[in-house]
């Protein structure tokens, strides 16, 4: 299946929260599946209407500091996750700091490359007697 977005999404593992701005209702807690400079995706196990405005909280599981901001649901799709459906909702922004986003996808970025080269790494046993 041929990608529709025109951006890179990175994966970063943690959570959101969600506060609908026309009304009372909120989720916590929402896992993070992915961000990118457009926007972000979620999954939720509660039902989301799209065209919906939000306040969100990302919470990375890689910083200290959260993403805020404000978004606009854009797709909504039921799909498994561990024998249950659950809802990927797609979160365009509206109003976030940029540089928070870069910042985040940068130290995402970063600790990829780290796991990476220390799992590449061999000790000078591996290489046998010589």
């Amino acid at each position: 299946m041929q990608e529709k977005r025109g951006y890179q999404r990175y994966l970063i593992n943690g959570s959101v929260n969600l506060k609908f701005e026309e009304s009372d209702l909120s989720i916590s807690k929402a896992e993070l599946v992915d961000i990118g400079f457009i926007g972000f995706s979620i999954h939720s196990r509660d039902e989301i209407a799209l065209g919906q405005i939000v306040q969100f909280e990302i919470i990375p599981e890689l910083m200290d500091n959260s993403l805020i901001g404000k978004g606009r649901i854009k797709d909504i799709a039921q799909v498994p996750q561990n024998d249950v459906l659950v809802y990927r909702v797609g979160i365009e922004f509206i109003d976030v700091e940029k540089n928070d986003i870069l910042k985040l996808i940068n130290i995402n970025q970063a600790k990829i490359i780290a796991e990476t080269e220390r799992s590449h790494r061999q000790k000078p046993s591996d290489f046998g007697p010589y």
